[in-house]
C-alpha cells in the first residue's frame, strides 16, 4: 500500500509549480554565493572550500528551509482542501502509510535539490570564479 501512496504523492508532482522553486532558489542562493566569494577574494583564499562555505552559507540559513516547507505544502494542500481529510480517513489506506509516503516523495526532493545545488556549484567554479580544476572529493563527503 506505501508504494501506491507514493506513486500517487509522484503524480502530484509531475505539472507542479513546484519545480519553479526546485530551479529558481537554489540559483538565486548559488547567485549570492558565488558573488560574495568573488567580493572576497582576499579573505576567501581555499578556492573551492571558500567558495563551498559561500555557497552553503546563503543556501542552508535561508532557502533551503523554505524549500523543504513549500515541499512539504505542497503535497500536503490537496488534503487541506474542502472535505478531504474525511475522504481519507475513510479511505482503505492507512494513515501511517499516507504520511510515510508524503516524507519519502520529501526526501526524494531534497536529494534531488541537493544534487542540483552540487551542479551549480561545480558549474560556478569553473566558469564564473575561473577555477581549471576540479572540487576535491572530500567535499562531497
Amino acid at each position: 500500500m506505501l508504494k501506491r501512496c507514493i506513486i500517487a504523492e509522484n503524480r502530484k508532482l509531475h505539472a507542479s509549480p513546484i519545480w519553479v522553486i526546485f530551479f529558481v532558489l537554489p540559483l538565486i542562493s548559488a547567485g549570492y554565493g558565488t558573488f560574495n566569494y568573488l567580493q572576497n577574494l582576499e579573505i576567501l583564499t581555499e578556492r573551492w572550500y571558500s567558495l563551498w562555505t559561500q555557497h552553503t552559507l546563503f543556501y542552508s540559513m535561508l532557502f533551503f528551509p523554505a524549500m523543504v516547507s513549500a515541499y512539504a505544502a505542497y503535497l500536503w494542500r490537496l488534503e487541506h482542501l474542502g472535505h478531504n481529510w474525511n475522504l481519507i480517513m475513510a479511505a482503505p489506506v492507512r494513515p501511517f502509510a499516507l504520511f510515510a509516503a508524503k516524507l519519502l516523495v520529501v526526501v526524494k526532493l531534497m536529494c534531488f535539490t541537493q544534487c542540483f545545488v552540487f551542479v551549480l556549484y561545480v558549474a560556478c567554479g569553473r566558469l564564473f570564479a575561473g577555477f581549471s580544476d576540479w572540487p576535491p572529493v572530500s567535499i562531497v563527503f
